[in-house]
């Protein structure tokens, strides 16, 4: 998903800044 629409507000996923404590979820959880 590129854009998001919240209300009157759209958001881009390519302007937005990337996590500071980005983390690999698939090795920190297990499947079910």
């Amino acid at each position: 998903m590129d854009h998001l629409v919240l209300g009157n507000f759209l958001i881009d996923k390519t302007e937005q800044k990337p996590l500071a404590k980005d983390s690999d979820w698939m090795k920190e959880f297990e499947l079910d």
